[in-house]
């Protein structure tokens, strides 16, 4: 379909299918395995924003990694991504942020996953809160703020500021979600293995945040 345009599409078939969207977002579901095993996912699906470090856009020391793998073991409708690289002083800086959530289609989740590439600096807290306070204020529904890793034992301090930011921010809609527990993915590019790991980590821990 036209890259520029939401479209709604279903895939499916036996073999491998990529999806490379231009500059708009193209939503819809993925079905794989054989002819009798294809059927549509059944319950609430949520439509969800990631926006931050690299991780969020599936990057890996090898290249690039298909975030579907992630999308399909959550009840999410879309995955998006947006962003990747920036600090979150850069974001909190500036109207940048409020232009780009208004281009959006859909604000139903946004989960936010930044700041390995911030100073762990007395400002780290603060402007984590002032993003989640423009993302509320853009009319994002529920604004989820994943814990930093890999290892997590490395990101101890900012995984503390973050979440004392959305306590801070004192609205439900703002929630913070921690990976304390996720083992087994050694770097922030995470390989192919490790980012089903990661997906299989998110349902343990964070399943009832998208339904």
């Amino acid at each position: 379909g036209n890259g520029n345009t939401l479209q709604s599409v279903i895939l499916s078939g036996t073999g491998d299918v990529t999806v490379r969207g231009g500059g708009g977002v193209i939503t819809g579901i993925l079905l794989e395995g054989t002819e009798v095993d294809l059927q549509a996912p059944t319950g609430t699906r949520r439509h969800v924003v990631q926006l931050g470090a690299s991780q969020t856009e599936g990057v890996s020391a090898n290249g690039l990694i298909d975030l579907h793998l992630a999308q399909d073991r959550l009840p999410i409708y879309a995955l998006s991504a947006g962003w990747a690289g920036k600090t979150v002083a850069e974001m909190a800086g500036g109207t940048t942020f409020e232009t780009w959530a208004a281009t959006l289609p859909f604000k139903d989740i946004l989960l936010t996953s930044f700041g390995i590439n911030d100073t762990d600096d007395a400002a780290f807290q603060t402007n984590y809160q002032t993003i989640i306070t423009k993302a509320l204020a853009a009319g994002f529904n529920r604004v989820i703020c994943r814990g930093l890793g890999f290892p997590v034992a490395s990101y101890t301090s900012k995984n503390a500021k973050m979440e004392a930011a959305v306590t801070a921010v004192a609205d439900a809609r703002a929630i913070y979600a921690s990976i304390d527990t996720w083992t087994g993915v050694s770097g922030v590019h995470p390989n192919r293995a490790e980012y089903m790991l990661m997906a299989d980590q998110s349902v343990a821990s964070h399943y009832a945040l998208y339904v």
